[in-house]
């Protein structure tokens, strides 16, 4: 808990320790930024979304066939029914 008396910012002894350690743990976070590390990690993400885009445009893909595929009775419907009127007036 802190408390701020107006000039002076007081604070608990388990606190202090949880904001050193958090500027600590940031503090190696920009010290890590040029790692290799780091930028393995950049690269993985970096084909993690390239990765994730073409299953996207795959899916899309995908979804498009099946669509067109599941319109084909209904199709077949309309050509028979244009074959019937037909051959009612090749019959007739």
């Amino acid at each position: 808990m802190i408390a701020d008396s107006g000039s002076a910012i007081m604070a608990s002894a388990d606190t202090w320790v949880k904001i050193a350690r958090a500027s600590g743990d940031a503090a190696q976070r920009e010290l890590a930024k040029s790692s290799a590390a780091v930028r393995k990690l950049d690269a993985l993400e970096l084909a993690a979304k390239e990765a994730q885009e073409k299953a996207d445009k795959a899916q899309a893909e995908l979804r498009a066939t099946i669509e067109a595929l599941d319109a084909i009775p209904a199709q077949v419907d309309q050509l028979n029914k244009r074959a019937r009127r037909c051959l009612v007036w090749l019959i007739v």
